[in-house]
């Protein structure tokens, strides 16, 4: 079964009139890319050149995906813009402040002096200070499952491969292979949608579950290996220093996917991964399960996200407020 009607109600009608009328777009992405945010970056821009407009993904580093097969999709963008110089929207996908961009709008300020601003994402927040006819679902597993519905409610989309690969890499990782608690009915019929339209899901699936570089691997087991439990067990630290990545010779992004692991333990209600990153700053990854808000955690060091997955950047000074904060979760 894919979308139904009551599910594509959902999508307000002011977006879907901004993106018909967008001739020339940017579509920006949060820093430290995930496959979420490219692919639907990838799908908005997709659903613009069919529309006959034009679009650029803008990034605040250099970036890809990397092929795990060849029916996967690969992006490659740079920070600076080189291409639409004078876009007359700006779409942000699976972000809404421009902290998360890594101040991209604030560092193009002067071309972007007079361009709307609209939203597409799914993480709960505070989006009262950008264009009004934006689209904020926080009942969606995946900014690429808002992608999907959108691009059913266009009538465009589904028959361009590159949307569809794109859409799916995003849908699959932010919803764990659909076996997250933000999966609903409706992340499972936009999928299905997806398998429908061509969609590599079990390449997209073993790339993104089941691959990884020896080096990630041993990264991984180091990690688990010295994996702290607090507050009686429920409460899982796992700190990833540089010396961690200069022995298994991996890298900050080779973290990904411990607090994963971490949550998996028996009796562990919340799993916080803290890594060092290259620019100084500490990187948190915080899992849960239903019962106990990653996110409530997350927000006492300034982050923020999903109930069951949140982050922050942080520093050293903040990790006594951050266990304090995971004991308390727990306790509630």
């Amino acid at each position: 079964m894919t979308l139904n009607e009551r599910d594509l109600a959902a999508v307000p009608e002011s977006i879907l009139s901004r993106l018909r009328n967008t001739r020339r777009a940017w579509i920006l992405i949060h820093r430290r890319p995930d496959p979420d945010t490219i692919g639907a970056a990838i799908a908005v821009a997709e659903l613009i050149i069919a529309m006959g407009g034009d679009a650029e993904v803008i990034a605040d580093e250099p970036l890809s995906i990397i092929e795990g097969s060849s029916s996967l999709p690969a992006l490659e963008a740079g920070p600076d813009p080189v291409r639409i110089m004078a876009p007359d929207r700006v779409f942000m996908v699976d972000c809404a402040s421009d902290e998360r961009t890594g101040g991209l709008l604030a560092r193009h300020a002067a071309t972007l002096a007079a361009v709307p601003v609209s939203i597409i994402d799914h993480h709960p927040a505070d989006h009262a200070t950008i264009d009004d006819e934006s689209w904020v679902d926080a009942t969606a597993a995946a900014a690429c499952e808002m992608a999907v519905m959108v691009a059913l409610r266009l009538g465009v989309g589904m028959d361009r491969p590159r949307f569809v690969r794109a859409a799916a890499a995003g849908l699959i990782t932010d919803s764990g292979a659909f076996g997250h608690p933000s999966v609903k009915g409706r992340t499972l019929r936009a999928g299905a949608a997806l398998i429908d339209a061509g969609a590599p899901i079990a390449d997209t699936i073993r790339w993104a579950f089941r691959t990884s570089s020896i080096a990630r691997m041993r990264l991984h087991a180091r990690a688990i290996a010295r994996m702290r439990l607090l507050a009686g067990g429920r409460v899982a630290f796992v700190r990833i220093r540089a010396a961690d990545y200069a022995a298994t010779a991996a890298g900050p992004e080779d973290a990904e996917g411990i607090a994963n692991r971490a949550i998996e333990g028996a009796g562990v209600e919340i799993a916080l991964m803290v890594a060092d990153m290259t620019d100084g700053t500490l990187r948190l990854s915080a899992r849960s399960h239903p019962g106990t808000s990653a996110r409530s955690v997350a927000q006492a060091v300034g982050g923020g996200g999903h109930e069951q997955a949140a982050g922050a950047t942080l520093s050293e000074k903040d990790l006594p407020l951050l266990l304090r904060a995971a004991r308390a979760a727990v306790s509630a």
